[in-house]
């Protein structure tokens, strides 16, 4: 009897490693295990400490080139479905992670720090080649990070009144260093173009 529950212990193992692979720790995993994260495991089922890791590993992890059609042949429909869930929990905790570093700097560090995370996103909008393929146009989702961005502004209703102020404060920031930006690219551009003519 004994031996039969051995057996059946070791064969429930074998199970689980099977099914659910084993992950390494995200503060040490690379690229395609933080991959694996986000495409094998529920993120809501892990603490925000381990979502604050994984959403800091993929932004060091992702913020140069990569080839997201390559990754994304990879990945199969139920995975990248996954995919756009675990993105969206991850919005939250990286926030307030970059809310919490923006309100720690100096103000001449700060519109160095918001170019370098705007510079990351923008680098990022190859994340929609990894969303879920949508049956037609007219029901698509928004993309991954077009909805990430959408829940810019309702994460700081979910916090303590002190972080509420931390997190507007820096998305307020955010949002508008990149109009600044982009006002600033297309004025630049109009110039060029009318002094050379």
């Amino acid at each position: 009897m004994l031996v039969s529950a051995a057996l059946l212990a070791a064969a429930v193992i074998t199970a689980v490693v099977w099914y659910y692979p084993w992950l390494p720790d995200p503060a040490h995993a690379n690229r395609r295990e933080l991959i694996r994260w986000l495409v094998t495991r529920n993120l809501e089922q892990v603490s925000e400490a381990t979502r604050e890791v994984l959403a800091q590993r993929l932004e060091e992890e992702f913020s140069g080139d990569i080839d997201w059609d390559a990754t994304a042949r990879e990945l199969t429909d139920g995975q990248r479905q996954l995919l756009r869930e675990n993105v969206g929990r991850l919005v939250g905790p990286w926030i307030r992670s970059k809310a919490r570093l923006y309100a720690s700097l100096s103000e001449v560090e700060r519109t160095a720090y918001l170019d370098q995370l705007i510079d990351t996103l923008k680098q990022w909008r190859g994340l929609d080649s990894l969303a879920p393929v949508s049956g037609t146009s007219s029901n698509a989702e928004p993309g991954l990070l077009a909805a990430a961005m959408e829940q810019l502004n309702a994460l700081a209703d979910h916090a303590d009144p002190a972080e509420q102020e931390q997190t507007r404060a820096f998305v307020t920031a955010l949002q508008t260093r990149w109009v600044a930006r982009e006002f600033m690219r297309h004025f630049e551009g109009a110039a060029r173009q009318l002094f050379s003519g």
